[in-house]
């Protein structure tokens, strides 16, 4: 009778001979698991952009790190040519964070982001007839010209994209200074 063994004496069994995991390797699932569920929420909630929503969302989850990675994710969204985007991330920064005095800092990356539009379109505006000319050279020299070509697009041609890439390279700049002071300050609460 004694050779006879339980179920449960089989699965305590099986359960010993399996290695467990370090607590570095616990560590890091837990990363993965909880950091993939913040950077969901925070990408459905800049589609959706419902606050309320996004809170609570975060909020049913006790690991820090959903918070943490949900920040992270609307950290790397804010960019230079979608003002609305940065926008939705502010609010959502605002919404988990709670804090309030970092809205000085967010009406400041919203300021540099239309400051560079506008520049943009200032630049797009004064040089609009020589990128029409430098445009509709380059088809020709492409040998496309004649009814092929009906307008021009300016935007579209070296020229413009090397004068918009010097605007962005120095508006850049100084939004990755005001992205590193966020999350110096949001990573100090």
């Amino acid at each position: 009778m004694d050779e006879i063994k339980s179920r449960w004496e089989l699965i305590s069994e099986k359960l010993k001979s399996i290695p467990s995991l370090s607590p570095e390797e616990l560590q890091r699932d837990r990363e993965a698991k909880y950091g993939a569920i913040g950077r969901a929420t925070a990408e459905r909630y800049l589609a959706h952009g419902h606050g309320k929503l996004f809170r609570e969302e975060i909020d049913r989850y006790s690991e820090p790190i959903v918070r943490q990675a949900a920040l992270s994710a609307l950290i790397d969204m804010i960019d230079l040519d979608s003002a609305d985007i940065i926008q939705k991330s502010i609010d959502g920064i605002l919404s988990i964070t709670g804090e309030t005095r970092i809205k000085e800092s967010c009406d400041a990356l919203l300021a540099l982001c239309s400051e560079y539009q506008q520049k943009k379109q200032q630049t797009y505006d004064r040089e609009e007839h020589s990128l029409r000319l430098h445009a509709a050279e380059w088809l020709e020299q492409a040998g496309i010209a004649g009814d092929a070509v009906s307008e021009v697009n300016a935007e579209a041609s070296p020229r413009w994209r090397e004068i918009i890439n010097k605007i962005r390279l120095d508006y850049k700049e100084k939004l990755d200074e005001m992205v590193k002071e966020l999350c110096a300050f949001i990573s100090s609460q």
